[in-house]
């Protein structure tokens, strides 16, 4: 994506992406609520949640690889006039960032873009930061159910109740990236969202009101989505020499 957009739009398209986790909690949530309600005769009602979500699953992987343009002047959906002046925004965007850089623009990942990865030890700080700043997201993800469960709510009513706080955290989400590009700043905004996350897991931890913990959920998850899609962006803003593999030229080729 920061192949696509320059770094000025980049935090809300990654937000925009990353909140479609919040959307998927919610309507699996409801997608469970519903399909426990069905008695079928051969199969449990588990194997028709997994059969259902995995298929659609797989089905928007097909689209995904089928859809998406394999470099930016060839985008289908463009018309050549708008791809030309979407790659000259975007060579804006680089300009004078890096003279070695734009002296070597390839379009595929070389062995000093792997060597600075692994060797360069703020991107290496950023990415453990990022992924303890998203274990709450991937935590929420996949027990949500248990934890409503565990505030006093039973049954399928946990799997209803779990719905609305990943409708919550992806309005929050957007409201942060969107904030986020508009005053474009990255620290301030992420700081402020792990904060009201905080907030949200400490009264959680302490309260024994289920009402109170349930309400401080929503209060968490509005802060919590925000980290991981612009500590993204903050990191492909300051890596001026993108590069992108054409990885979907690549499979069309062999499909077709």
């Amino acid at each position: 994506m920061s192949t696509l957009y320059p770094k000025y739009t980049l935090g809300f398209r990654l937000g925009l992406f990353s909140g479609m986790y919040a959307i998927a909690g919610a309507f699996a949530g409801l997608i469970a609520y519903g399909i426990f309600q069905i008695q079928h005769t051969s199969l449990h009602n588990w194997q028709l949640l997994f059969i259902i979500e995995g298929a659609l699953s797989v089905f928007m992987a097909i689209v995904t690889v089928l859809v998406l343009p394999a470099r930016l002047p060839t985008a289908w959906f463009l018309t050549s006039e708008e791809a030309s002046y979407a790659v000259a925004r975007m060579e804006a965007d680089v300009e004078g960032s890096s003279e070695e850089g734009a002296q070597d623009k390839t379009g595929a990942v070389t062995r000093r873009d792997v060597l600075d990865a692994f060797t360069d030890w703020k991107k290496l700080l950023t990415v453990v930061f990022n992924v303890l700043a998203t274990l709450p997201v991937s935590a929420f993800g996949y027990f949500m159910p248990l934890i409503v469960k565990g505030m006093g709510y039973k049954g399928v009513d946990a799997s209803l109740m779990s719905v609305s706080p990943f409708v919550v955290g992806a309005c929050g989400l957007f409201c942060f990236v969107y904030i986020s590009d508009r005053f474009k700043e990255r620290s301030i905004v992420v700081a402020s969202s792990m904060v009201l996350a905080i907030v949200g897991l400490i009264v959680m931890y302490t309260s024994d009101r289920p009402k109170l913990r349930y309400g401080f959920v929503h209060v968490c998850l509005a802060g919590a989505f925000t980290a991981g899609p612009l500590i993204v962006a903050w990191l492909a803003g300051n890596t001026p020499e993108k590069v992108c593999v054409p990885i979907f030229r690549r499979i069309r080729c062999h499909l077709g």
